[in-house]
């Protein structure tokens, strides 16, 4: 479970969960938000194949700028519903060098803004450095593996894999 303290000061915990087919056998992870400890919204399937793409682009040569994922539930006849989302925006930022004539320089500054919105509009915003952002990611993928399902990764195929059988919680 990733949980994250918002800008607001609210937390959100992200839980993975197993999708079940109709036959009622777990086949992908989707997660489940709570805010304050109440639910919030679920996202997904297919969260664990994306967030094993974010989690090798986190640990790339050239860490990643733009959106890094974007979960969304989506609902027949319904306008919205709930998204967990995170972009990767660098901005610049001074830092004075000293006293009030010395010389400063700019410097990039890369943070990931985390958002999170239920079906009805609310929406809220966790901050993260990179390092955060990272050890978020491999929390979520380490929960998403004790589901019973490995958490597919780019460049591995589960077609024909037999997944087990997990009771709906």
């Amino acid at each position: 479970m990733g949980s994250l303290r918002c800008v607001d000061g609210s937390s959100l915990v992200v839980c993975p969960v197993p999708a079940f087919d109709l036959g009622g056998r777990a086949y992908e992870v989707g997660l489940e938000l709570r805010r304050e400890g109440r639910f919030f919204g679920s996202v997904g399937p297919g969260c664990a194949y994306f967030l094993g793409r974010a989690a090798e682009r986190l640990v790339a040569d050239e860490p990643p700028t733009g959106e890094l994922f974007a979960f969304r539930r989506e609902r027949r006849g319904a306008v919205a519903g709930p998204e967990f989302t995170c972009v990767v925006r660098d901005s610049p930022e001074w830092v004075p060098e000293g006293g009030a004539f010395s010389r400063g320089d700019w410097r990039v500054v890369r943070r990931a803004v985390v958002e999170a919105w239920d079906g009805a509009g609310r929406g809220v915003r966790a901050v993260l450095t990179s390092a955060q952002l990272a050890r978020f990611v491999a929390d979520l993928l380490d929960e998403a593996g004790q589901t019973g399902l490995e958490p597919m990764r780019p460049g591995r195929d589960r077609k024909n894999r037999e997944t087990s059988c997990h009771e709906r919680r």
